[in-house]
């Protein structure tokens, strides 16, 4: 027995428009073509989704910035800085952006930041010593003094404050007084008051993985 159905002329649907990005790794180079982003933060959570399998440690989205293939006077092709706020205008279909991951160095650079967690510390001043605790809380890098009091008291509220016992403890003090927070040079040996009206407070924060003391008055 014969069939004797039609098969429905084969219908042709254009391809979204895409973008390429590219990410170098210490091997190779690596691409990818993804449909175009609506925004630059768009387009970065995608790349790093894509592309973060061939980078040699887990990456966050706030620690990578994309890069516009153009030219430069000399006519020779270079990767430019964009503004996010400027990616409907500076970025079309077709293009080609490489994802780069922020480096140390950036650390130096106020108008770039780390994100990532840090240890937090609480410490107390005892008989003219200062004591900090045995034990460290992961907690958001801060980008400011009141994003630092508003991460360490939520962190601690997480991790003590249902055992909390004697409102005379550090971490009590914290969640009520006045914190002030601490870079260490030398954990536990060394450490120095960062300032909470330092202009460049993001600047000199402990970097991600690194401790964070505070102790509150």
């Amino acid at each position: 027995m014969s069939d004797n159905s039609t098969v429905p002329p084969y219908s042709y649907t254009p391809a979204a428009e895409t973008l390429t990005v590219a990410y170098r790794s210490p091997t190779e180079t690596h691409y990818a073509v993804i449909s175009f982003p609506q925004s630059y933060q768009e387009a970065v959570d995608i790349a790093v989704k894509v592309l973060g399998k061939y980078m040699e440690f887990p990456v966050q989205a706030c620690n990578v910035v994309l890069r516009r293939s153009a030219k430069n006077r000399e006519g020779d092709w270079i990767w430019a800085d964009l503004e996010p706020s400027q990616w409907s205008s500076l970025v079309r279909p077709e293009d080609e952006v490489r994802l780069i991951r922020k480096s140390s160095f950036d650390l130096m650079n106020p108008s770039v930041f780390l994100c990532g967690t840090i240890e937090l510390v609480v410490g107390e001043e005892k008989s003219g010593k200062t004591i900090w605790s045995a034990s460290t809380i992961k907690m958001d890098r801060p980008k400011s003094y009141s994003s630092a009091v508003d991460l360490a008291r939520a962190s601690i509220r997480r991790e003590f404050e249902p055992n909390m016992q004697s409102s005379e403890s550090p971490e009590w003090r914290v969640l009520q007084g006045r914190p002030f927070f601490y870079h260490f040079e030398d954990f536990p040996n060394v450490w120095y008051q960062i300032p909470e009206d330092w202009e460049d407070w993001e600047k000199f924060v402990t970097p991600p993985g690194a401790y964070l003391g505070v102790i509150a008055y």
